[in-house]
């Protein structure tokens, strides 16, 4: 049977990004695709024609192949945004609507949703399908794949999977295989998911948690249900993400990031936890949480910012904690 595969790539349009991973799915050796580059910012219609403009002229793409106006199913290249979907009624609710828009669309067999900031191998999405149906045939029954994530270009892993969540530290544990591959792991971040979309289409991403962490709990949702979710070493994706400053990787760099960081985390341990992992983490974990991110604001904010930001963070703690 010759499958077919819709790749998704929610984006808020970075052009070397765009040119990377375009690069990749032109290499593929397998090529029964089509994608859905997913505009989540607000365009107008010169911008949006020089992006495909852009697209088309540097991979000498045939201009057919490409939406015009409303997307069709059959183009092998759909840019979505504002000019020709609901985006602009959902202003702010970003990865998780952004996502769960194409989510609910999907009609080919499998979908692979991708970060824009990922590069990967010329067999990439040959070798998921292959590893899918060898797995499916074993374990009789539906999974998700995810690959290795790799620092850039580099023998430096970045991660694998998360075994379990760390009530007491609010944060989830970093693991790394063994063999070649692990299942029934808890959480994985969302650079890349394969699946059938029957499978996918079963969950939704929380539009509560719109960015920061809605791909764990996407992922969490899944291993709730008792689907296999497989990390394989023999597959990665490389991550060519920005330099990021140390309040950046902590994600408490202005006071919006740190609002959200610890918004979802409260939303997060509410929808999935116990009584009793429920009282660790509220007694210890968001203790533990708001001093270690209070240290990182004072330590590494410029000293105009570190007023605002504990400010904010301590403010935006007391309201989530009641709200929610």
């Amino acid at each position: 049977m010759r499958y077919k595969i819709s790749i998704v790539i929610p984006s808020r349009w970075n052009i070397d990004n765009m040119l990377n991973i375009f690069w990749c799915l032109q290499k593929q050796a397998f090529q029964n695709f089509n994608v859905y580059l997913i505009i989540d910012s607000f365009l107008d219609l010169d911008w949006y024609q020089k992006i495909q403009s852009t697209l088309i002229k540097k991979f000498n793409l045939n201009p057919q192949d490409f939406s015009q106006g409303n997307w069709v199913r059959d183009r092998k290249y759909n840019l979505v945004s504002n000019l020709n979907s609901a985006f602009g009624s959902h202003k702010g609710e970003w990865a998780s609507y952004v996502r769960n828009y194409w989510l609910n669309l999907a009609s080919w067999e499998f979908i692979n949703f991708f970060d824009d900031d990922i590069i990967f191998d010329d067999s990439y999405l040959q070798q998921s399908l292959d590893y899918w149906t060898s797995l499916k045939n074993k374990l009789s029954k539906d999974l998700v794949l995810t690959p290795t994530l790799m620092y850039r270009q580099t023998w430096q892993i970045q991660n694998q999977w998360f075994k379990r969540y760390i009530f007491r530290q609010s944060r989830p544990q970093i693991n790394f295989l063994k063999d070649k591959n692990s299942d029934f792991i808890q959480l994985y971040s969302g650079n890349s998911l394969f699946a059938p979309s029957s499978l996918f289409k079963q969950f939704q991403f929380d539009t509560d948690i719109n960015f920061v962490a809605e791909d764990l709990d996407f992922t969490y949702s899944i291993h709730k249900s008792w689907y296999p979710i497989i990390v394989l070493a023999d597959i990665k994706v490389y991550h060519m993400e920005r330099e990021k400053t140390l309040l950046q990787q902590a994600r408490v760099w202005d006071p919006l990031s740190a609002y959200q960081k610890w918004r979802n985390r409260i939303i997060f341990v509410r929808k999935h936890w116990n009584i009793r992992q429920k009282i660790l983490f509220f007694c210890f974990g968001l203790r533990a949480n708001n001093l270690r991110l209070i240290l990182k604001i004072l330590k590494y904010s410029h000293w105009k910012q570190k007023k605002d930001l504990i400010l904010s963070f301590l403010k935006w703690n007391w309201e989530w904690l009641f709200k929610y």
